[in-house]
């Protein structure tokens, strides 16, 4: 267990095993492990210059080799980081209006099998996939608002109107959050959870959460644990606001706004901002903890 109090408002979190990356205004990044800080960068702004141009990390994304990282327009860079800290390579995303030029806001960022995914915008929200070279392999613009991305071997993308598995499959329904694994997905919106496999439930302001045996979402103060197949396998009844979720083997892990449950079992008590592997992050204004369970 350990806590560590930011000098600014954390933006973006993102969890992988026992690590846990931590956005923040004014460009600061860190990487933690179960032991505590490993190390810490402050991002500075290249194109704009001037008292007022403090990056902001708008998004991040950590796998077991490398952390990705998104900026807004003070900067608009993704960045690739190793876990030991070392910038790998930065790209500017950039858009042009006649002879005018700006920094996008770089809205979503995830490290996957596919690649290094990036959905930014200004006029229009454009997808971005580079390798992990740095070099941009394909490039998509949406004339509709993108809400959400996920990756793995495909990539999933909901927006305002519709969602898709990208060149593979489009649903004619908007989402707010998707989740990819392998070459599926699930997406939510505010109604209802639907998946590419074939199946959809009425849910109200779904968490979503999937892995190779298992989908789980909520609905309301309820948490409902399916297969593949979109069988009902269990379904969970939680006190309080769910703000995150995921399944270790059997387990059903449940943040809220008051604490942690294991399947029904409260085992931690806080008002819980991500929940990983074995550990939850418990936030209290700038100061996160970060509690084994």
């Amino acid at each position: 267990m350990w806590s560590y109090e930011f000098r600014d408002r954390i933006t973006a979190i993102s969890c992988y095993k026992d690590k846990v990356a931590v956005g923040c205004e004014n460009g600061w990044i860190h990487l933690f492990d179960d032991s505590g800080l490993l190390w810490s960068k402050k991002l500075v702004s290249t194109y704009y210059r001037g008292p007022f141009t403090d990056v902001n990390v708008t998004s991040l994304s950590i796998n077991d080799r490398y952390l990705v990282v998104g900026t807004d327009f003070a900067d608009g860079k993704v960045y690739l980081f190793n876990l030991e800290g070392k910038k790998l390579w930065e790209r500017q995303l950039m858009s042009v209006l006649g002879c005018w030029e700006r920094p996008e806001d770089v809205k979503v960022v995830k490290i996957a099998r596919i690649g290094v995914v990036v959905v930014s915008g200004f006029v229009n929200d454009n997808l971005h996939l580079f390798n992990l070279k740095g070099d941009q392999t394909a490039v998509k613009t949406y004339k509709d608002f993108v809400n959400c991305l996920d990756a793995d071997k495909a990539i999933g993308v909901g927006t305002s109107k519709w969602s898709e598995i990208m060149d593979v499959e489009i649903f004619k329904k908007p989402s707010r959050d998707v989740v990819v694994v392998d070459d599926w997905a699930v997406f939510a919106n505010d109604v209802e959870v639907f998946c590419s496999l074939g199946w959809t439930y009425k849910a109200v302001n779904p968490k979503i959460f999937a892995n190779k045996d298992y989908i789980c979402f909520s609905s309301k103060n309820k948490v409902i644990l399916c297969n593949l197949d979109g069988k009902v396998e269990r379904e969970i009844e939680i006190a309080g606001k769910i703000v995150d979720l995921r399944v270790e083997g059997d387990e059903v892990i449940i943040g809220t706004e008051g604490g942690v449950y294991v399947n029904s079992s409260k085992v931690l008590s806080g008002r819980v901002v991500k929940v990983g592997e074995s550990f939850a992050i418990l936030s209290e204004n700038n100061l996160i903890k970060y509690i084994n369970i």
